[in-house]
């Protein structure tokens, strides 16, 4: 439960960002879903996102995140992926066809969907 909470605090947050575009809008809010529906239990308190893509879109993201973290007190912790787009996706299937409990977030391409 505290992290599906952190994770609609981090939503509303970005939803403030005026530099957020509909499209991280959007990925931000079908991964919320599944966070919130996935049930999960563990008492961790961080939210672990998994960041991958160009140096620019990382860099945008630890910003966000940091300005997140230090107005809400919550902590996150960010695992940068590949920039390789079939390398991140490769890890994401492993992990989350191995039920690991991470990534609580992540980052996708679109024509993973």
């Amino acid at each position: 439960m505290i992290k599906n909470t952190i994770a609609k605090k981090f939503i509303l947050d970005v939803n403030k960002n005026k530099c957020i575009t509909f499209y991280s809008f959007l990925f931000l809010f079908l991964v919320s879903l599944l966070v919130v529906t996935s049930g999960c239990t563990s008492k961790e308190e961080n939210l672990t996102i998994w960041i991958g893509g160009a140096p620019q879109e990382v860099n945008f993201w630890e910003k966000l995140i940091s300005d997140f973290e230090q107005g809400s007190g919550e902590n996150i912790r960010l695992v940068r992926q590949p920039t390789d787009s079939d390398q991140r996706r490769q890890g994401l299937v492993i992990s989350l066809e191995a039920r690991q409990p991470d990534p609580d977030l992540f980052l996708m391409d679109v024509i993973w969907i």
